[in-house]
């Protein structure tokens, strides 16, 4: 669809919105870059703008399955970006059904699903979204930081900013992660000796911090599904950006809920993450993680291996293991050298566990 086009349809598909009305009040998630970056609108709409592998699907059921029962309602709109090189006979439908996320109750939440072209959602592409009140831009470079959920918190928005809804607490502490964010994103890979190292690694535990474990998706990650409060979200990234977690490590704060449990997190091995932006697309120690096919190992083996060590989504787990069948080879993701390296290294671990012959490389990227 045409976004211009969608820009002028949604009065006909949202109705009024209460900002517009001037009754607007905030509808509280638990998902913490959600709540505190671009909060939703109780009875309003919000649309969920993805490119392509950046989850914003999964993101729409974890919000339905969250606020199923809340009583004003909600319309969501997910704009999905168009897959060309799709299986024959791929139907989404159908695919939320085999994932288990179709099923799930939808209660007081509208679904609209809307397709667009792949790209890069700059300004010029997101006017369009404007008469939203809320748009949460799904990012490419940071689902491959693995910063999940992969909510641009620069390019998102909410219009209750734009009202008395909000505490003035709130308001500062979005403006002040916003700016720690921004300045991250624009560090580049971190060096010896800069002034502002304290500052970054904040900011790197205020990103950390931002990704979360769903409920609808412990299928795939192995984690229980997290919800952390508003009151909580804001208290704690008003303590990171203020130094008080200066003494744990910004692993503590990767993929998890409270602050209680980041605290239980210090010392906690991890195989992924947590990186940078900047690291994961700028090219330098960057390699690329290759499944190399041995027409031995069972679908039933592949396909878990795909989607659970690449965060990989079913469809394309699925196209990926027929590439390796026809080509001898796939692709799995590129990340920073060392993380690249434990996943191979995983994947080898459980192949031999199970008695595979299934292989992974690790290739270098070439800074382009």
């Amino acid at each position: 669809m045409n976004l211009d086009e969608l820009g002028r349809l949604l009065p006909q598909l949202a109705g009024p919105s209460p900002v517009a009305a001037g009754a607007a009040k905030l509808l509280e998630t638990g998902i913490k870059v959600i709540d505190v970056m671009c909060p939703l609108v109780a009875g309003g709409n919000a649309i969920l703008a993805g490119e392509l592998y950046t989850g914003p699907a999964v993101t729409l059921y974890e919000l339905t399955h969250k606020l199923k029962d809340n009583p004003d309602g909600l319309k969501l709109f997910t704009l999905l970006p168009m897959w060309r090189d799709a299986p024959p006979g791929w139907s989404l439908s159908v695919s939320l059904k085999e994932q288990g996320l179709a099923d799930i109750p939808r209660g007081a939440v509208e679904h609209f699903f809307l397709r667009a072209e792949d790209g890069p959602w700059t300004a010029s592409r997101l006017s369009p979204l404007d008469p939203f009140d809320v748009v949460i831009r799904f990012s490419r470079k940071l689902a491959g930081a693995r910063v999940y959920p992969a909510v641009d918190a620069l390019t998102s928005r909410s219009r209750l900013f734009q009202t008395n809804v909000l505490s003035a607490e709130h308001v500062e502490i979005a403006e002040r992660a916003r700016q720690a964010i921004a300045a991250l994103s624009a560090a580049g890979p971190p060096a010896e000796g800069r002034a502002d190292a304290l500052m970054l690694e904040r900011a790197l535990k205020l990103q950390n911090y931002f990704t979360q474990p769903y409920v609808v998706a412990e299928p795939w990650h192995g984690r229980s599904g997290t919800t952390v409060s508003l009151a909580e979200s804001l208290q704690t990234c008003r303590e990171i950006l203020d130094g008080r977690h200066d003494d744990l490590p910004a692993e503590a704060f990767y993929f998890s809920g409270g602050i209680a449990e980041i605290q239980a997190n210090a010392g906690r091995p991890l195989t992924s993450g947590p990186v940078t932006p900047s690291e994961a697309v700028s090219g330098s120690s960057m390699s690329q993680v290759v499944l190399i096919n041995d027409d031995f190992a069972p679908m039933g083996f592949v396909m878990p291996v795909l989607k659970h060590i690449f965060d990989i989504d079913h469809d394309t787990a699925l196209r990926l293991m027929r590439q390796a069948h026809h080509q001898g080879r796939v692709e799995c993701g590129i990340y920073p050298a060392a993380i690249a390296d434990a996943k191979a290294k995983e994947v080898q671990d459980l192949a031999s566990n199970y008695g595979h012959r299934l292989s992974c490389i690790v290739e270098p990227v070439q800074p382009s």
